[in-house]
């Protein structure tokens, strides 16, 4: 992320990730594959709210098990937006990186930073344990 702040918010100006020889317009779509993701995020979106709500219920938010798998809860479910909602959607509308470089690149950042932080908490809770 510090190399996009360097290069002024600007994707194509870091080294190794510019499009000056790919063209800009969309890639290929898939309709059908598109949706399939999105189906994929609704469902385990949804069973993921319930488990994490199920969760945060006074009796197990005391255990500092639970809070720590609150916290793992939360991440997957950014990941899984990440993962499946805007994977769908890439894939329904053709968006490759070349079409909005400096978007792809922080969507890439927070996904990245967000797997590092729920491997941390995995290893937390191995260590609670």
């Amino acid at each position: 992320m510090e190399c996009l702040i360097k290069n002024g918010w600007n994707a194509e100006k870091i080294p190794d990730y510019g499009c000056e020889n790919t063209p800009k317009e969309g890639g290929q779509t898939n309709f059908v594959v598109g949706i399939c993701f999105i189906i994929y995020g609704v469902i385990t979106e949804f069973l993921y709210m319930v488990d994490v709500m199920v969760m945060m219920k006074k009796q197990q938010r005391r255990l500092s098990c639970y809070k720590i798998m609150i916290a793992l809860g939360v991440y997957d479910m950014a990941a899984l937006f990440v993962n499946s909602f805007l994977t769908g959607y890439f894939w329904i509308n053709g968006v490759n990186y070349c079409t909005n470089p400096t978007f792809m690149y922080v969507v890439g950042c927070l996904a990245l930073g967000g797997d590092h932080e729920d491997n941390l908490l995995d290893l937390v809770s191995i260590i609670k344990k």
